[in-house]
């Protein structure tokens, strides 16, 4: 048992290349991906309409568990959009994530510009799990867990 906690530690320490961007492998990755956004987009919507229908809404937790979903559904058409335009935008062509000299982000044209707006979703993605845990944080603080 010391071994293994020993062997994690070690693995800990000396972590290996951990990238923040991954790639889908072909056509068929990427349109499973984006059926993905369009399942979590609807179960979003679902959910928050279920709270609203069921009159859950006026409850504090609940209140922010829809606006968790609500967020997270925009997020979900935020990506979808981006990885649409990243799609038209071809080796050739230039990327704003290409530094040019200085490090400066580049952009040329309005498409460069909106994929870089787009790749900022984590501006509507971290409000939204921020309003699930506070939602979640609230029902675990009340005794039943309900409303």
């Amino acid at each position: 048992m010391r071994f293994c906690l020993l062997i994690i530690q070690l693995l800990l320490l000396w972590p290996g290349e951990a990238l923040a961007l991954q790639g889908h492998g072909g056509p068929e990755g990427l349109y499973l991906h984006l059926a993905a956004h369009i399942i979590f987009f609807v179960a979003m919507v679902s959910l928050a309409v279920w709270i609203r229908r069921s009159r859950l809404e006026p409850h504090g937790p609940w209140r922010l568990m829809a606006w968790g979903a609500v967020l997270m559904a925009c997020w979900n058409l935020w990506a979808f959009t981006g990885h649409l335009l990243a799609g038209t935008i071809t080796r050739g062509s230039p990327s704003p994530f290409d530094s040019g000299q200085g490090g400066c982000l580049r952009v040329e044209g309005w498409r460069c510009l909106l994929l870089y707006i787009l790749k900022l979703d984590h501006l509507l993605s971290f409000p939204a799990i921020l309003l699930f845990y506070l939602g979640l944080r609230r029902m675990g603080r009340r005794e039943g867990g309900g409303p």
